[in-house]
């Protein structure tokens, strides 16, 4: 919430009183991603997200939403030329996943952290060009 310094509290809504949004950007290692089971053959359902954290990888959940069926099919075609078997995150499962190597990074807006630790309201806005 907002308020204009010089207002009293009012109870219900008001021009003083505005409720903002807080929205976040933040470059995740992407470890892996959720193959589509629609309608879209090749693409994705979402990414695997994580970030470095002394040194090591931790998840910090998935982003299926912000891309377009035309980026989602070349993001799959990136991330098929560097699958591995395992996933560089320890002790991370997801069933059906397909783990990469962490050599992408995407650009993803979100609303917060949750108490677990993964990203809330989360959005891809693109990769990170290197």
């Amino acid at each position: 919430m907002s308020k204009r310094i010089d207002a009293p509290y009012r109870s219900g809504r008001s021009k003083t009183w505005l409720k903002t949004k807080s929205i976040l950007t933040e470059a995740f290692v992407v470890v892996g991603y959720q193959p589509t089971s629609g309608a879209v053959r090749g693409a994705l359902a979402n990414l695997k997200l994580a970030r470095l954290d002394g040194g090591r990888l931790v998840s910090v959940g998935n982003v299926g939403t912000g891309f377009s069926d035309r980026v989602a099919t070349m993001l799959r075609v990136k991330l098929d030329a560097i699958v591995m078997p395992k996933c560089a995150v320890p002790g991370l499962q997801t069933k059906g996943a397909v783990w990469v190597r962490p050599d992408l990074q995407a650009e993803i807006a979100y609303r917060g952290i949750t108490t677990a630790g993964e990203l809330r309201h989360a959005s891809f806005k693109g990769l990170v060009e290197e």
